[in-house]
C-alpha cells in the first residue's frame, strides 16, 4: 500500500526530553484512576492467604499490624538518627578539646624553650672572678 506524500519521513522529528519537540504528548502527567488489579488476581490472593491461614502459617497481610510495624521501624530511623547526630556532636566537642589543649602544651613548650635561652644567655654573661656582668656578648 502507498503512503501519502512524504511517508515515510526521511528526517527524523526533533526531540526532547519528554518526546517530539513542539507536540504535547497524551501519555505525560499521574493518570486519572490508578490501575485496579483484576478481579481474578485478588480473588486467588485472598483463597491463598485463606488457606495459608488454616494451615496454620502466618499470614503478613493486615493493614493495622503492617501500619504499626512501619511505624516502629520509622521510630527505630529516627532514634539511630539521633543517637548518630549525638555521637557526631560529641566527637566534634572532643576534638576541639584535644585541639585546644595540643595549642596549650606547644605554647608551654615554646615558653619553655625561651625561659631556657635567657637563663643560658644571664649564665654567658656573668663571668666568674668580675663583679657585675658584661653588658653585650663576652668576644666582642
Amino acid at each position: 500500500m502507498a503512503g501519502w506524500a512524504g511517508w515515510p519521513r526521511t528526517t527524523p522529528l526533533p526531540r526532547g526530553p519528554g518526546g517530539p519537540v513542539g507536540r504535547p504528548s497524551p501519555w505525560t502527567g499521574p493518570h486519572p484512576h490508578p490501575p485496579r488489579p483484576p478481579q481474578k488476581e485478588l480473588l486467588k490472593k485472598n483463597w491463598s492467604s485463606a488457606l495459608k491461614r488454616a494451615s496454620g502459617e502466618k499470614v503478613l497481610d493486615d493493614p493495622k499490624l503492617l501500619r504499626k510495624s512501619i511505624k516502629r521501624d520509622q521510630k527505630g530511623k529516627a532514634k539511630s538518627a539521633e543517637q548518630w547526630a549525638e555521637r557526631q556532636r560529641k566527637q566534634e566537642e572532643e576534638k576541639k578539646a584535644r585541639q585546644l589543649k595540643r595549642f596549650q602544651n606547644i605554647a608551654k613548650k615554646k615558653q619553655a624553650k625561651k625561659a631556657a635561652k635567657m637563663d643560658k644567655r644571664e649564665r654567658k654573661l656573668a663571668r666568674p672572678g668580675f663583679e657585675g656582668r658584661k653588658k653585650g656578648a663576652v668576644n666582642s
